[in-house]
């Protein structure tokens, strides 16, 4: 999600706490805020049903009356409560279907309540009457999300049934007699965008607090209307109209929470378009992008989802990729596998995707977006995903660095670098491999690396080798010698083949190296030796050998 609201118009949000990891801007008492988008829990999206009264033509599960499912038993499901609760999900987001129409929906969410979990319906709002928003209210639901995609007509051909429109309206407004806090949600095809003025004037007439836009994820019955998807231009025109009316909303004194959501370049588009006012703030909002990371901690991190089958996916798109099932192990040991290949993959996707998102300038922002999309529409989820609009100009891919400066390195220098740290292939030819990944041909990618090595930014490319494996043994030595005789003792350690590193250091054991042999016998004639050569006493020398190995991770950041 994009918080609008908050990133261009500077207003504080509720979800701020678990969003961007701020302090008294949404917590409760009890709810620990993240100190890292990546160490979040997930919020659980669960499909609790497949049947819907509705028969919307974008539903990315296919739900609808008569739809066949094996949704998991009361007892079951209330056990899977219990698990993430103790797996510490900050919030169960209960839809459907439509979630109002499975019998024990209310039971499941007094159980979650009492677990101290936050609950959310996902609802189209036809069939929250009265009595229903009272109930809701009573139950201490956090948030009731409504679905609309239009004003009137428009939002029931998405729909599929007339008077859909004026029955959400009066479930909306049920909820907001109750004290229910509610807002909308709606997805952007070119059947609804040119009534986006609309939708903001019917926003501030019913005193919506909350209103999240969708990017069409082409998924269930939305795949037959890919076609209908917003083209770049519109993308971009439809954000730009969205970004005005939010700050004409927070200069009015509104507090309308206004969301994006299923496309992280919109904080891209948002930033640099607060670069080009000139504004302040631009780099606050840079770091907040970066502390959330986009796709890089949302779905298979940040989000996942249950579905009326009590299958696990990455998130409620990605229903043609299971991870497990409810009915054979819990949430938690589904979602901590260590051996389950896409969770992996979207857990270090920075070292997977591919093209232009992986060259992109602002990969620390977006994280390459939605990977769902991506493996949708071409079959692959490390594809740079079909919906970014921003131009090869503006995420750098045309610019070239001048040669000789290692200030001049540009973003593919950055990928390069990266390619060569996190993920070296291990192939005969390691190299045409590397420039597959990086859509590169394999001579520019060499000419870049031969460049890094002339300027220095690359010291050494070459194995590093785990000694422990080949039978070797190691130890950490620190030895005591006079001020006047440091050059002379370096050179009689580092004589020995096996001495990996020396070094001096400010202490009254002053110089320290580290050996790798193939046994403790070795070491101790090469102890021996030095103490011989140099006239220590035993007690200048100290050996530590390694009991435990603290693998330090001396990979880089290069985008610093």
């Amino acid at each position: 999600m994009i918080n609008i609201s908050k990133l261009y118009c500077d207003q504080i949000t509720p979800g701020d706490w678990l969003r961007y990891g701020r302090k008294d801007c949404g917590e409760r008492p009890g709810e620990v805020i993240p100190q890292t988008a990546s160490s979040r829990r997930p919020i659980v999206v669960w499909n609790i049903t497949r049947t819907c009264n509705l028969r919307c033509v974008h539903c990315y599960n296919d739900s609808g009356i008569g739809k066949s499912s094996s949704e998991i038993t009361t007892e079951k499901a209330k056990a899977a409560i219990d698990d993430l609760s103790a797996f510490g999900v900050p919030s169960i987001l209960f839809s459907g279907g439509e979630p109002l129409m499975r019998h024990d929906l209310f039971e499941l969410i007094g159980h979650a309540v009492g677990k101290g979990v936050r609950t959310v319906i996902s609802t189209n709002g036809t069939l929250i009457a009265e009595d229903t928003a009272k109930q809701i209210k009573q139950l201490g639901v956090s948030y009731v999300g409504i679905s609309l995609d239009g004003i009137g007509p428009i939002n029931d051909r998405f729909r599929g049934i007339t008077g859909a429109f004026e029955r959400a309206v009066q479930g909306i407004r049920n909820c907001q007699r109750a004290g229910v806090r509610v807002g909308l949600r709606l997805t952007l095809t070119q059947r609804n965008v040119q009534d986006i003025d609309g939708l903001f004037e019917f926003f501030g007439a019913e005193g919506i607090e909350r209103v999240c836009f969708y990017h069409l994820v082409p998924s269930g019955r939305g795949a037959a209307i890919a076609n209908e998807d917003l083209t770049h231009a519109q993308t971009r025109e439809a954000l730009d109209r969205i970004l005005a009316k939010a700050r004409l909303l927070k200069q009015s004194g509104r507090k309308t929470d206004i969301l994006t959501v299923d496309n992280h370049v919109d904080g891209v588009y948002l930033y640099r378009k607060l670069l080009a006012e000139g504004s302040p703030r631009a780099q606050e909002v840079w770091d907040l992008l970066t502390w959330n990371g986009g796709g890089l901690y949302s779905s298979g991190v940040g989000i996942g989802c249950i579905d009326y089958n009590g299958r696990v996916h990455p998130d409620q798109f990605w229903w043609h990729y299971d991870l497990g099932s409810l009915h054979d192990r819990l949430f938690s040991e589904i979602w901590t596998d260590p051996a389950e290949p896409l969770l992996q993959g979207l857990r270090d996707r920075r070292s997977r995707i591919k093209g232009r998102c992986r060259l992109c300038r602002y990969f620390d922002a977006c994280g390459g977006s939605l990977r769902v999309r991506a493996d949708v529409l071409l079959h692959d989820p490390w594809a740079p995903d079909p919906a970014c609009y921003l131009s090869d100009e503006e995420i750098g891919m045309t610019e070239s660095p001048s040669s000789g400066s290692r200030s001049a390195m540009d973003d593919l220098d950055h990928q390069v670098l990266e390619a060569l740290q996190y993920d070296f292939p291990l192939s005969e030819r390691p190299y045409e491999v590397l420039a597959q990944r990086l859509s590169l041909d394999t001579d520019v990618l060499w000419q870049r690396v031969e460049r890094l090595l002339e300027q220095g930014v690359i010291r050494r490319l070459g194995a590093s080798i785990d000694s422990r494996k080949l039978g070797f043994c190691g130890t950490l030595v620190a030895v005591r010698v006079r001020p006047d005789m440091v050059e002379r003792a370096a050179g009689v350690i580092d004589r020995h083949p096996e001495v990996t590193h020396s070094y001096l250091r400010d202490h009254e054991f002053n110089i320290w190296f580290t050996i790798v042999a193939p046994d403790s016998s070795r070491i101790e004639k090469i102890l021996h030796d030095v103490c011989r050569e140099l006239s220590l006493e035993p007690s200048d020398i100290l050996n530590l050998p390694m009991k435990r190995m603290f693998k330090l991770d001396a990979r880089f950041n290069v985008r610093l």
